[in-house]
């Protein structure tokens, strides 16, 4: 019998202990490692539906009979005049569309002066898409400082063909400016 062996259950019971907490410490670093990269690809998945909008655009306003239409929602066809073609004569704001996160995207709207003593009118928003293709805009104004109380919901519509991207934003009140569409060429479309 020698004096140097260690006892059966102290060897195992300092087996046990290290090689646990090794186990443990290499469980719990695996199990960051796929939690870091499932929540990038997760990211990256929302970016590729929702990031589709993101660029810099060019905004027209709706045809017209009458100078009233483009101030009156279409709910109700009596009220309205408006047309469902887009009068691509006259650009009437530039408009920056930003991905934010998750399934938010940003807007920043500047109307273009009808001439060169008007006001500027900028108004900014929050787009949160309830799927990739609609959601609702939560917007205010920046500029004049008279107007920056004034603020609202409207509704957007995102369109995504081989050519061009459509935004378009809808009113939700009877007032105000009614529909607008806001488009740039796709840059998938560039790429080929």
């Amino acid at each position: 019998m020698t004096s140097n062996n260690c006892g059966f259950d102290l060897c195992t019971f300092w087996n046990t202990v290290f090689g646990g907490l090794f186990g443990v410490v290499l469980g719990v670093i695996a199990a960051i490692i796929t939690n870091k990269i499932t929540t990038r690809r997760f990211k990256r998945g929302l970016k590729e539906k929702f990031g589709k909008a993101e660029g810099t655009y060019k905004g027209y306003r709706y045809k017209s009979t009458d100078e009233k239409a483009n101030e009156i929602c279409e709910y109700k066809k009596e009220q309205s005049s408006a047309s469902r073609e887009i009068d691509f004569s006259k650009q009437v704001s530039t408009a920056i569309i930003t991905y934010e996160g998750d399934n938010v995207l940003g807007i920043s709207v500047v109307n273009e002066k009808e001439k060169p003593d008007d006001e500027e009118f900028i108004w900014e928003g929050t787009m949160t898409l309830e799927v990739p293709g609609s959601g609702t805009v939560v917007w205010r104004y920046l500029k004049p400082l008279r107007e920056q109380h004034q603020f609202g919901f409207k509704r957007c519509i995102i369109r995504v063909e081989k050519e061009e991207v459509y935004v378009y934003i809808i009113e939700e009140i009877i007032k105000g400016y009614g529909k607008e569409v806001f488009i740039r060429p796709n840059k998938q479309s560039l790429n080929q």
